[in-house]
């Protein structure tokens, strides 16, 4: 019947795509591998698809027929939204009570990335109030849940094991790709897909050893600072010690940043290509020696809104420090939690955010001030024994005086 309407001139594109999908806005937040895969699949049902992703940039996003958009205008406009992104402190519960609020009455929600993403409680209240209309999902904040699961058992909820790479298929698969890849090594002796491959091509010494973990938590501190898309990294090499190993210091670097935003597996073997692949620019430049540090690496992120810049070396034989962040002079080791505020430089200002950590009971253990003059902008970088929530965060970045506040996780 198809093909006699194409023969016709009379082709009902909709009759033919599906009722259902045709026309509707699908909202995917997370345009990594999958996220790119799920794209193409909405656009061949002649569905509208949007996509929020503070990583890939609008130009390769047009390219797959993905209207990037902020997250806000994804909620309010789509009427399914697919869920792509990597657990993090960032993403733990991204999805609450006020992320439906602000949804379409009648969405349907989609969670197959991992389960703590979305709020199993919000979810379950959005579901009552028909705010949502139906949900998909393939993991749990508890995996094996917890039985009895009332939204397991909804009517209105769909779900499936999460057990993607553990069926007989995806094993079989597997098996042969291995099988295939050391024939290939054997008969051409190209490595593909070994995540120790890096070793294997050069020996990672005990002196960069310190450096390539600079590096990677570098980019964990940006992945976790970064509002807007990433357009370009500017990396800087000084000291005979890092040109060697630049390679590797980059892939260190890629790691570190994507690990946090994208939910593909990163190592030092494809962090390279997952960073081209999301339209990031990488330039490298190589200096003889710094005039302050023997050796030191420098980067510079640049996104659609703001820039920021990280210097870091090694005291010693293995003490990591970070010197200097955004032009201004600091000594910090990235310790596991760090809190980042930038501030007018005036008494007073340390011992207000003081306070509020001490009232929560949550100690300081080191401390660094960097400012270019006096009474003019500063940044004070902490690092605390405890993670801080939201509540905390705003209250700091409530202080006259205090803004761009960060905590960071490593």
């Amino acid at each position: 019947q198809a093909s006699a309407e194409l023969r016709s001139g009379v082709w009902n594109r909709k009759k033919y795509m599906g009722t259902e999908l045709y026309d509707k806005t699908i909202g995917i937040v997370g345009l990594g591998k999958i996220g790119k895969e799920v794209a193409i699949r909405c656009k061949a049902f002649g569905m509208r698809v949007i996509g929020y992703d503070p990583l890939i940039s609008s130009e390769l996003a047009n390219k797959l027929g993905i209207e990037i958009v902020e997250l806000n205008h994804l909620l309010r406009s789509s009427d399914i939204i697919t869920i792509h992104v990597p657990l993090s402190p960032e993403t733990k519960y991204f999805f609450d009570e006020e992320k439906f609020a602000l949804c379409k009455k009648g969405v349907k929600i989609i969670n197959a990335a991992r389960g703590g993403i979305v709020s199993e409680k919000a979810l379950l209240d959005a579901l009552h109030s028909e705010k949502i209309s139906a949900a998909a999902l393939d993991v749990f904040e508890k995996e094996p849940p917890i039985f009895p699961n009332e939204l397991i058992t909804h009517p209105k909820v769909t779900v499936t094991p999460h057990i993607g790479a553990s069926t007989e298929e995806a094993q079989e698969k597997v098996a042969i790709q291995i099988a295939e890849q050391i024939v290939e090594y054997y008969k051409n002796k190209k490595l593909i897909g070994a995540v120790n491959a890096v070793a294997l091509e050069k020996e990672i010494n005990d002196e960069i050893k310190p450096f390539v973990s600079l590096a990677e938590k570098l980019g964990s501190i940006q992945a976790q600072l970064t509002k807007s898309k990433l357009r370009k990294i500017s990396i800087t090499f000084s000291g005979m010690l890092l040109h060697n190993f630049r390679d590797t210091l980059t892939a260190a670097l890629l790691k570190g940043l994507l690990s946090k935003l994208i939910t593909a597996n990163v190592n030092l073997i494809n962090a390279q290509l997952l960073a081209e692949e999301t339209g990031i620019i990488i330039t490298e430049k190589i200096e003889r020696e710094n005039e302050t540090f023997r050796n030191l690496f420098t980067v510079e992120f640049q996104t659609e809104s703001d820039s920021h810049s990280f210097s870091g070396t090694i005291f010693g034989r293995s003490e990591i420090r970070i010197v200097k962040v955004d032009d201004f002079p600091v000594e910090i080791n990235p310790s596991q939690y760090i809190l980042i505020y930038y501030n007018i430089d005036q008494p007073g200002m340390l011992a207000s955010v003081g306070k509020i950590l001490a009232e929560e009971n949550i100690n300081i253990a080191g401390l660094s001030l960097g400012r270019k003059s006096k009474g003019s902008e500063a940044i004070t970088i902490m690092n605390i024994d405890s993670n801080i929530d939201k509540k905390m965060h705003d209250k700091i970045s409530a202080l006259d005086g205090v803004f761009d506040v960060a905590f960071i996780s490593l």
